[in-house]
């Protein structure tokens, strides 16, 4: 019987020895858990400030091209202004091209 009672107590003791192997495990998971937990929602964040941040670029990438657009445009305007005026030799004087036909017609003349 005494042998009997000291295979219990060696069963309770590895059972007890168990339980608390299990308990601190648990709480290793918890722990685990909560970092994950953490991590998720720190990546949800930053995915969201990442999303924001494309659309602004998105936007200014639009007024972008859009300025350029115009850019263009007054560009092509402004050289067409320009080419109606020539410069004489000496660069003194202004004329419109108009006015040098005019002009070389009336030698010709």
């Amino acid at each position: 019987m005494v042998k009997s009672i000291e295979q219990v107590s060696v069963i309770t003791e590895e059972t007890t020895a168990s339980t608390e192997e299990m308990a601190a495990s648990n709480d290793q998971v918890q722990q685990a858990m909560h970092s994950i937990s953490e991590i998720t929602e720190r990546t949800g964040r930053s995915v969201e400030e990442s999303s924001s941040s494309t659309e602004e670029l998105s936007a200014q990438v639009e007024e972008v091209v859009a300025s350029s657009q115009a850019l263009g445009e007054m560009a092509n305007t402004l050289s067409g202004a320009v080419s109606q005026f020539t410069l004489d030799h000496n660069g003194d004087e202004v004329s419109t091209v108009e006015e040098e036909i005019q002009v070389e017609d009336q030698l010709a003349a």
